[in-house]
């Protein structure tokens, strides 16, 4: 969608810090408590994050996470895919279930957070994403519903002091665009892991078929 600002929901998640060391406690503690309070030992949706050398950005996407508004009850598991950086103390600081897999890679962090999911759904998110409170919802409806059996969502950027939010959004509009004639036959082909969900069956089904 073409949006030439950064909405307000992403301000508030939007927290820069130099060092691990000073993250304030106020904000480690709302993260925290917010974890807390939203993860369900019966989930129905299970967020998979994977995470590598993050320790600079995680903290935005823990936030968001833990402040995501909606009705399925939710589990949030972070793939520490083998960072030498302080990823994983902000993890712990941050109260929130994580798995260490020492194989390096996309594939390896994803699987290993995914065999721990419990949910009817799977979600997959990254590190360096921030997300709109009603994402669980947007994205899990339509597979409740009997709408679709897999959703996925697209991407914006958030600027980093050499581009504005203005320019990255003309970027954007025409990457949309091309994403969206690319959609019509060949769906599978846009759908991207930072923003994808499923359920575990047609996830079996499809491992299954390439065997």
């Amino acid at each position: 969608m073409y949006q030439p600002w950064m909405p307000k929901w992403v301000k508030q998640h939007y927290i820069s810090y130099n060092s691990v060391d000073d993250i304030p406690v106020e904000i480690i503690e709302r993260i925290k408590d917010g974890f807390s309070r939203q993860n369900s030992k019966n989930p129905l949706v299970s967020i998979v994050v994977i995470a590598y050398n993050e320790e600079k950005t995680i903290l935005k996407s823990l936030s968001s996470l833990a402040a995501l508004n909606t009705e399925y009850p939710v589990e949030v598991i972070v793939a520490n895919n083998n960072s030498t950086d302080r990823t994983q103390e902000i993890l712990d600081r941050c109260g929130v279930k994580s798995v260490f897999q020492p194989l390096q890679g996309v594939g390896y962090a994803r699987d290993a957070g995914l065999q721990m999911a419990k949910g009817k759904y799977h979600l997959c998110a990254d590190a360096d994403s921030i997300y709109p409170p009603d994402w669980v919802h947007q994205m899990i409806a339509p597979m409740e519903q009997g709408e679709a059996i897999c959703t996925y969502g697209r991407v914006s950027f958030l600027p980093d002091g050499n581009l504005s939010r203005f320019s990255l959004a003309g970027y954007e509009f025409f990457k949309d665009i091309a994403i969206g004639l690319r959609a019509i036959n060949r769906p599978e082909l846009v759908a991207g892991g930072a923003s994808l969900a499923f359920t575990p069956e047609w996830e079996n089904k499809s491992a299954g078929e390439r065997m």
